[in-house]
């Protein structure tokens, strides 16, 4: 999947359908990649972590915090080597503001008392090869102009 691909969805998604609640699952997850389609890139982890929050942006904003990530990261930086950082653009398309760690309020462990250590996804030129789907190649590592002139 190119690497704008998802982080763009979810915008997308957020936008067509405003979140109530948002839960993050992460008792059972992946690390060191997005989940189990990218064979020999991701690693199975239970963190046994649950997140939920009434904003989308900052949701996700404390569940990157709780995996040991900045979650104000500039795009294709650590953890988003390979891809857009959502959070960053959801501002441009009306979601809020990039989420500021210290602004946000948090009820039950803060993210400092409960971090489980997670790796950022790793560029994998293999997925190439691996992935179902034509369209979806390359899985990471492709700036979006690099994916308009490979595939229109």
């Amino acid at each position: 999947m190119a690497s704008w691909f998802l982080p763009r969805t979810i915008i997308d998604l957020n936008k067509a359908r405003p979140v109530d609640l948002a839960v993050i699952d992460g008792i059972s997850t992946m690390d060191k990649g997005e989940g189990t389609w990218v064979p020999d890139y991701s690693a199975p982890l239970r963190a046994y972590a649950l997140a939920s929050g009434k904003n989308a942006v900052k949701t996700d904003a404390v569940g990157m915090q709780v995996m040991g990530f900045n979650p104000l990261a500039p795009n294709y930086t650590e953890p988003f080597v390979v891809s857009e950082n959502w959070l960053l653009r959801a501002k441009d398309k009306g979601l809020g503001d990039p989420p500021d760690p210290s602004k946000i309020v948090i009820a039950g462990a803060q993210t400092d008392e409960f971090t489980v250590p997670f790796h950022a996804c790793e560029k994998n030129p293999s997925s190439m090869a691996k992935s179902v789907y034509q369209r979806m190649k390359p899985y990471c590592g492709l700036h979006p102009d690099d994916a308009r002139r490979s595939y229109g």
